[in-house]
């Protein structure tokens, strides 16, 4: 089974950002985990998921009081 990755435009879209703040997260550090492949950082959906998922749960629901 291949591996499913997506761009930086294609994380963007997901998340509802521009590449740009893709781009600067990722330069400092803050995001999922990607890999540089053919001059160009590709992120694993499995990773993005992970990422999700850990931030989603380490912030409180508003309406959870």
């Amino acid at each position: 089974m291949p591996t499913a990755f997506i761009d930086t435009n294609d994380l963007a879209a997901r998340w509802g950002v521009s590449a740009r703040t893709v781009s600067d997260r990722r330069y400092r550090g803050v995001g999922p985990r990607h890999c540089q492949l053919v001059g160009a950082a590709r992120y694993l959906i499995s990773d993005i998921e992970d990422f999700e998922a850990a931030r989603l749960a380490a912030s409180p629901h508003p309406l959870a009081r």
